[in-house]
């Protein structure tokens, strides 16, 4: 198949003015030509602060300003016998409500070494404070974070803007000399809190060093269409020293393509049954048809190995998520990367009829009536 075609129909649904929730779940990173779902994740940037303040790695952390703290004590200075993770979060945002159940394994984890986890967000149109204690008394309920409300936008500006960071979840540490160790995705918090919990956190030195190393995950699947050696041997790299990374879509997307570059397929196979296997209590099944499209592809893998197993794993996704229209657009996609597109029409078509806002339907359709048209049926 042409791999053009996915970036048609991708840049097209990138382009639509869709409103945030749902931009955030279609968001489609093109690497090198090729397309695969970047896990929903509003990603972090390290911009340049909106104001002239600057929060960085190895500063003092400022107070935080909260308007209401909806359970446990307030949190009015950072102790010197705990650790703390401060996460940004809304609740309208899906990758942030994703990554709370890793967070509460931490907080369960480190709980006995002083750790403690405030799930932090602001009031915006979407997110009032009526919603969070929604999620509160529903989902949230299990989790043991202290949750914190803002009117304000002080904290966020101390805090996000200071940091130049632009998207959520973000996390930062602070360590038990109440400076800032880390700031970022979530996905790395098992490999920085290893290291704060036991004083072994180098600043940082070493927070260079994991922004190096998730530099190269972001240019992995780039490097894997040049020289596959080079990415496998960077991903080997990566899963030995963050093996929690290791696991991250963006990671696995990279090290696939690489594998199936090196005609590896036994390998890919492994990786996405480590994904998708009865041991996964919580199977990400859009990243399980993405990945699955690659094995599965007619241009990467012409000879076929494993393909039916990798169709196998899209029609489980396909049905595991045919009661959510977002979801199976990208279950869509997957198809189209394994050259199936009647299937890819089928499925795109069911999404769209099932979209509840008829702006977005049309949008939509559109898009998808043009890629359609472009690819000649």
């Amino acid at each position: 198949m042409n791999i053009t075609e996915i970036t048609t129909v991708s840049f097209s649904l990138m382009n639509l003015k869709l409103h945030y929730a749902i931009a955030g779940l279609l968001s489609l990173v093109v690497v090198n030509h090729f397309v695969i779902n970047s896990v929903g994740q509003e990603q972090s940037s390290n911009a340049e602060p909106a104001s002239g303040r600057t929060f960085q790695v190895d500063d003092v952390a400022p107070a935080l300003q909260v308007d209401h703290w909806l359970n446990g004590d307030p949190i009015t200075s950072f102790s010197k016998d705990k650790v703390y993770v401060i996460e940004f979060w809304a609740t309208w945002c899906g990758p942030c409500i994703k990554s709370m159940p890793h967070l509460s394994e931490l907080a369960d984890r480190y709980a006995k070494d002083g750790l403690i986890v405030v799930a932090l967000t602001k009031s915006d149109e979407a997110n009032t404070r009526e919603a969070v204690e929604q999620f509160m008394s529903g989902p949230g309920k299990k989790y043991p974070f202290r949750y914190a409300f803002c009117e304000s936008d002080t904290t966020y500006r101390d805090y996000m803007e200071a940091a130049g960071q632009k998207g959520i979840p973000c996390s930062f540490v602070i360590d038990r000399a109440g400076k800032l160790a880390y700031v970022g995705l979530p996905n790395d918090l098992d490999y920085v809190l290893e290291r704060v919990m036991k004083g072994e956190w180098k600043g940082k030195t070493d927070a260079d060093e994991l922004r190096e190393i998730n530099d190269s995950i972001g240019k992995l699947g780039q490097l894997a269409q040049t020289d596959a050696d080079k990415a496998l041997e960077i991903a080997e790299h990566v899963r030995r020293v963050n093996p929690k990374r290791a696991q991250s879509l963006d990671f696995a997307y990279g090290e696939i393509l690489a594998l199936c570059k090196k005609k590896r397929f036994d390998r890919s196979r492994e990786i996405i049954e480590s994904m998708s296997g009865e041991s996964n209590k919580t199977i990400d099944w859009t990243g399980v048809a993405m990945l699955s499209g690659l094995i599965a592809s007619t241009e990467l893998n012409p000879d076929g190995k494993h393909a039916d197993f990798a169709l196998g794993k899209i029609h489980a996704a396909e049905d595991a998520l045919k009661d959510d229209w977002q979801s199976l657009l990208q279950v869509g996609i997957a198809y189209q990367i394994a050259g199936k597109k009647e299937k890819f029409r089928e499925i795109m078509e069911k999404a769209i009829a099932s979209c509840p806002d008829e702006q977005v339907k049309k949008s939509l359709k559109t898009a998808l009536d043009l890629q359609m048209l472009n690819s000649g049926k």
